[in-house]
């Protein structure tokens, strides 16, 4: 009896044994020549080859914090690459292996490798862990003159880099490079011009109008990180100077102008 593979790519044969190349289907052929007295038709068996299991080790991720970034450490036991996608897209993204923290809530990543011509396809892994809220620590108080532009610093604690998007005083701030806020709009009497985030500050430009008129000097401007509240800048305007001129009057008489 001697054996043959018809599917050489898959499988070879050698003797009687037969060694499994890559995952497809396998046919070996089972042939007797025969002699003057015998001869027998070939017999075929075709089976499936299964790629070798694979599994993906994904370790916990501690709770993060809204506005930073990561980049996760999932292996294959294949030691083939691993991807990932958020199964939880309102609260954070993945984008090139990079999970980015958009909102408060559960942030749920998977891990996956599909396999190749030697690997099945590894059972699918998921991480879930907490994001937690930044806090405007310090810098939360300063003064302007009316008329006149001037800055102030704003402690972050918890980011690790700057955030995509940055809201002040209800208007959506968008990064548009290396921390560099551009802004539509103006905050009542207050005009914010730009806001340089770092990973552990920023700094706020502010011009004042002119004309303040009100019953108070102080405005409060809500800071938010995505839809989260983060703090509270206090902007402290002092009213314009005035003095009042009122001249000497002279001796009148009674009834006269």
């Amino acid at each position: 009896m001697s054996f043959a593979s018809s599917t050489a790519n898959v499988c070879t044969v050698s003797g009687s044994s037969v060694t499994l190349l890559t995952s497809g289907t396998c046919t070996i052929v089972a042939s007797q020549s025969g002699n003057s007295t015998y001869a027998a038709p070939s017999v075929s068996q075709t089976s499936a080859v299964n790629g070798t299991p694979q599994t993906i080790t994904f370790s916990a991720i501690s709770t993060q914090t809204v506005g930073g970034s990561l980049t996760p450490s999932a292996t294959a036991s294949s030691t083939l690459p691993v991807s990932y996608a958020s199964l939880t897209a309102s609260v954070c993204t993945v984008s090139c292996s990079s999970v980015t923290f958009l909102a408060l809530g559960t942030c749920t990543i998977a891990a996956s490798q599909n396999g190749n011509s030697k690997y099945a396809a590894a059972p699918t892994v998921t991480q879930s862990f907490n994001l937690t809220s930044l806090i405007v620590v310090t810098g939360a108080s300063f003064n302007l003159a009316p008329g006149n532009g001037g800055t102030a610093t704003m402690a972050i604690s918890g980011l690790t880099a700057a955030p995509t998007t940055l809201g002040l005083g209800g208007i959506s701030l968008v990064n548009v490079s290396n921390g560099q806020y551009n802004l539509g709009g103006s905050n009542g009497v207050i005009n914010v011009v730009i806001i340089n985030v770092t990973s552990t500050s920023a700094t706020l430009v502010v011009y004042v109008s002119a004309t303040v008129q009100a019953s108070t000097n102080a405005y409060s401007i809500p800071v938010t990180i995505g839809s989260t509240a983060v703090g509270t800048l206090t902007l402290t305007v002092p009213f314009t100077s005035q003095t009042i001129t009122f001249p000497t009057i002279t001796t009148q008489k009674v009834n006269t102008p």
